[in-house]
């Protein structure tokens, strides 16, 4: 993985796994995810694959899921890989609403001036070490989209975008 276009199919299990929901649940290939806090991703559906029953009655599950454990429901809609690919324009119908842009930016776990492995801030010194300690040599990230100075940073740092996301919730 290099920074630049990268298959969200074949990133979203890695972002998946690194920062797990405290219950998870499967509705064909949609990923049901529930916690406590705000984290979108944690508290989510990810309908990136088929719900392997008509959508009308998936988003039925999908509340009721979320409706049992106090959540609202919520959608984490990748771009070219949520199914079906009306997705947006059913969950609009229903009445939920798209919310803010998130980037997944992709870039180099070494710099390429000398070879070291990077370290952007003091909490990823531990990761950035393990990480090149099993021979990664690239890293990925998740930026809000209208971050303007964390994506400059990002990009000075040689990060580039690989694909963007969207969360969906009723108003």
């Amino acid at each position: 993985m290099t920074g630049g276009p990268v298959d969200p199919a074949h990133l979203e299990p890695v972002t998946a796994r690194a920062w797990r929901a405290a219950e998870e649940a499967r509705l064909g290939d949609w990923r049901l995810n529930a916690s406590r806090g705000v984290s979108g991703r944690i508290n989510a559906c990810w309908a990136n694959g088929s719900p392997e029953r008509p959508v009308e009655a998936a988003l039925a599950e999908v509340e009721t899921w979320y409706g049992a454990r106090g959540l609202p429901a919520r959608f984490k809609l990748v771009e070219g890989l949520c199914q079906p690919t009306d997705l947006p324009e059913r969950l609009r119908a229903a009445g939920y609403r798209s919310s803010k842009e998130t980037l997944v930016m992709t870039g180099p776990l070494t710099s390429a001036a000398d070879g070291r492995v990077r370290v952007l801030n003091e909490a990823d010194e531990r990761f950035a070490g393990v990480a090149a300690g099993l021979g990664a040599d690239a890293a990925w990230l998740q930026v809000e989209a209208d971050n303007a100075a964390a994506r400059r940073f990002y990009e000075a740092a040689e990060f580039s975008e690989a694909y963007r996301y969207r969360y969906w919730a009723k108003d």
